[in-house]
């Protein structure tokens, strides 16, 4: 069984690595509203431009 020390420590890594990670992040919301509103169609238009550009990123879908 993992133990909650575990779980801290882990999700301690996560966050330090995103929050000191040099790529740019790029966040999403794409949840019904941003959907509605067109957030699929940004984010493949956003995927495709830094392909195109040999950009590497961090794209998070959020909410």
């Amino acid at each position: 069984m993992v133990t909650f020390d575990e779980i801290r420590n882990e999700a301690r890594a996560e966050w330090e690595a995103l929050e000191h990670s040099d790529k740019p992040r790029i966040y999403i919301g794409t949840a019904t509203c941003g959907r509605a509103s067109g957030a699929l169609t940004v984010l493949e238009a956003i995927n495709s431009e830094l392909v195109k550009r040999n950009i590497e990123a961090i794209i998070t879908q959020v909410g």
